[in-house]
């Protein structure tokens, strides 16, 4: 029997996934609305389309690639590096699918500005995602619990505590908790 091993709140990852997409097609409308020089004549006359091709190109991004801001022990770094794989998989694949719908040239530009604002925005979003979820584990929700049988000499830092709820079982058989924002 494998035992199936904690793969952080599947609550957060839906959530950031469906965020992902209203702003994938947001971000679409946009650069079709605010760049029009350089939006190719098919992407302005058949825009359902792009945004279809983005959307289909996001879902298999996203399962090659998904979410990892849900994880309590991962850095900035592993969350930058997976935003920027998702990202390239996602309009690359989207530049692939919409080539070969139409046959009109000025795509790579497009795309190009398209990635770059995609990928910044990506970024930004994770950020703000990372303090939001911090600030929630902290304040006691989504947590979980350690169980220590001793009291430990020396506690580790708030930080690397985000989202755990401490108990500990003394010797008198009383059980002490402790929540990561009263360390001192």
């Amino acid at each position: 029997m494998v035992k199936k091993g904690y793969r952080g709140n599947e609550k957060i990852q839906v959530i950031t996934t469906i965020g992902d997409f209203v702003l994938l097609n947001a971000l679409v409308y946009l650069c079709l609305w605010v760049f029009p020089d350089y939006t190719p004549g098919f992407f302005m006359k058949h825009n359902k389309v792009v945004v279809l091709a983005a959307n289909f190109a996001m879902v298999v991004a996203k399962y090659f690639f998904p979410t990892i801001i849900h994880n309590r022990k991962v850095d900035f770094r592993k969350v930058f590096v997976r935003v920027f794989k998702l990202v390239v998989t996602q309009t690359a694949l989207m530049f692939f699918l919409l080539r070969m719908i139409s046959e009109g040239g000025g795509f790579f530009r497009f795309m190009l500005i398209f990635f770059a604002l995609f990928l910044v925005v990506m970024i930004m979003v994770r950020f703000l995602e990372r303090g939001i979820i911090s600030y929630i584990r902290i304040s006691g929700r989504n947590s979980q619990s350690i169980l220590f049988f001793f009291q430990p000499l020396k506690l580790p830092s708030t930080k690397t505590l985000t989202g755990f709820l401490i108990l500990y079982l003394s010797g008198e058989k009383t059980k002490t908790t402790v929540s990561p924002p009263f360390i001192n």
